[in-house]
């Protein structure tokens, strides 16, 4: 199929104003408002499995077709402490609709120290071992908490550096918009 020249210039344009507007096109104000901090160009979210505390492989991939938050944290750690409540409700609240909370733990070979945090705090949503770092090392984790937010397609939206109250309204609304198919 031969291109005309008006063709060309459509198509290069196109591809010029995505380039020098991604911004525009990926963009999200509500991330932003949040704390999230948004990539310029959407990449595929690094894939990783990880044992869960009830000893299956879960890997990123089996939650294809899913809003993902993820959540970097640790026992030891007081603000991932404190933010998990707050995690909890997101995810009660969300989960039926396309949307997974995975708590990936940094703890070392404490699988009864986080079971038990678990048990006490009645977390409900995934919880995945990441005691060798594998994971964290994909994501470049360089502090907990970080979390995550990956796309139904896969791809990163956003990262978040610190604790966060994951039950505002604010938060709420965008999951809701992001889930939505």
């Amino acid at each position: 199929m031969k291109i005309s020249n008006n063709g060309r210039l459509f198509y290069l344009l196109l591809v010029l104003f995505f380039v020098f507007n991604s911004n525009l096109v990926f963009s999200s104000p509500a991330m932003k408002e949040i704390g999230f901090a948004q990539p310029k160009v959407k990449m595929p979210a690094p894939e990783f499995c990880l044992y869960s505390l009830s000893g299956s492989e879960k890997c990123l991939s089996d939650y294809k077709g899913k809003v993902v938050l993820i959540n970097f944290w640790a026992t030891f750690c007081s603000p991932c402490r404190q933010e998990m409540p707050s995690l909890e409700s997101l995810w009660q609240t969300h989960n039926a609709d396309g949307f997974v909370v995975l708590a990936v733990s940094a703890d070392k070979g404490h699988v009864k120290t986080v079971n038990e945090f678990v048990n006490s705090m009645t977390l409900t949503f995934p919880v995945l071992l990441d005691d060798k770092g594998g994971a964290r090392k994909k994501y470049e984790v360089v502090g907990l908490p970080t979390t995550y937010l990956v796309s139904r397609d896969g791809l990163i939206l956003g990262r978040m550096m610190g604790e966060k109250d994951w039950n505002s309204a604010k938060v709420h609304t965008l999951i809701e918009n992001l889930a939505r198919p």
